[in-house]
């Protein structure tokens, strides 16, 4: 019998693994979260024929992002992320213009982005924004 258990329980591990292994686990604000991607401004056109343009993160891989306190209808768990519009205050939109296009390391929060203006699932306020370097450390002096 606990041989059975044993072999039920590597096989529900085996059958998980790719999922725990492959997608980091973060969480909405008020938790600080630090990501990596290329800074990108994305264009588009909405249905009225309006175009748009917002600032955006394209992740280095994509992300799971839940609720720390148990699933809500403000914070839903969102899986599969890659892109996430930046919400930018004058600092911060100063550092987006100058890096775009950079592979660049940002702190900040997420939140849920359920308004019309709001064109990716997530939304990352950020505090900082640094370039990375090619081995994946962040530049210094700039």
């Amino acid at each position: 019998m606990k041989r059975i258990w044993v072999n039920l329980l590597s096989l529900m591990l085996l059958c998980a693994w790719p999922a725990i292994a492959t997608e980091p686990v973060y969480s909405y604000q008020p938790a600080w979260v630090t990501i990596e991607g290329t800074l990108h401004s994305i264009s588009g056109t909405t249905a009225e024929g309006i175009r748009y343009s917002f600032p955006a993160i394209l992740l280095d891989r994509p992300i799971t992002v839940r609720s720390a306190s148990g699933e809500s209808a403000s914070q839903p768990t969102e899986q599969g992320i890659s892109l996430v519009q930046l919400v930018l205050n004058d600092r911060m939109a100063v550092e987006f213009t100058r890096l775009k296009g950079m592979r660049v390391r940002v702190v900040g929060t997420f939140s849920h982005g359920s308004r019309e203006q709001h064109r990716t699932r997530l939304l990352l306020t950020p505090t900082s924004i640094v370039r990375l370097k090619e081995s994946g450390e962040p530049e210094v002096g700039w």
